[in-house]
């Protein structure tokens, strides 16, 4: 959002946000400023669908962005054979078959973004998308984020998982990993497993790694 905000603001195009989930009081200036304009639906799908058709619609739309397949399917009912909108692809939810909407929205659109060659590679195969529309842009980090000063010191090599430790996400896999790194053979010499992150499947990949033998090995830093 910031950076669609600061493009648009250099070329002369209005950027709005509309969050299908989100409230209209959560806009953060910091990512949205104030000639950004920011709509929140509080999970008011008929309402998101009517604002964003008439935006599309009316003279003068450069183009939406659709920052999940799920949405994308309403840009088939954008005006013209040409479509103007891009879509962000993740991973996992581009990873399976979709049904014949939401392929459609891949097929159709301007532009794909997926966050990784290999999303990339698969929303090619799998769903038909010309690799020439397909332009990978990867995850950044927040550029208000800053560093703690209390990062503790690595061993001489570590391992590194980063990621949410939530019993909806167990796919990532993290579990497979901790059983994965206590077979590592001693003869390595010190590595340590870090995992950083949080969630309700914490308390369980904990007493997986202290029940696997690698204990003090694995490190859990949190979010």
């Amino acid at each position: 959002a910031l950076a669609c905000s600061r493009y648009c603001a250099v070329h002369g195009v209005r950027f709005t946000a509309l969050s299908l989930h989100d409230r209209r009081a959560a806009r953060d200036p910091r990512y949205l400023p104030a000639e950004s304009g920011w709509r929140g639906f509080a999970g008011r799908r008929g309402a998101l669908t009517r604002d964003l058709l008439a935006r599309a619609w009316a003279g003068g739309h450069a183009g939406t962005i659709f920052a999940h397949v799920n949405l994308a399917s309403l840009g088939l009912l954008f005006p013209g054979r040409r479509k103007r909108f891009a879509v962000v692809a993740h991973g996992i939810e581009v990873w399976t078959p979709l049904r014949a909407w939401r392929r459609g929205a891949l097929r159709h659109a301007g532009a794909v973004w997926p966050v990784s060659d290999y999303t990339g590679r698969v929303t090619a195969r799998l769903h038909g998308v010309s690799p020439e529309r397909i332009r990978v842009i990867e995850n950044c980090l927040d550029p208000f984020w800053n560093a703690p000063d209390d990062l503790p010191a690595p061993a001489a090599r570590f391992a590194l998982v980063v990621t949410r430790l939530s019993s909806g996400d167990r796919y990532k896999g993290v579990d497979v990993t901790i059983r994965a790194f206590a077979r590592l053979p001693h003869g390595l010499g010190p590595v340590e497993l870090w995992i950083v992150g949080d969630g309700d499947d914490r308390p369980r990949l904990e007493a997986l790694a202290a029940a696997s033998g690698a204990g003090a090995r694995v490190r859990f830093l949190g979010a």
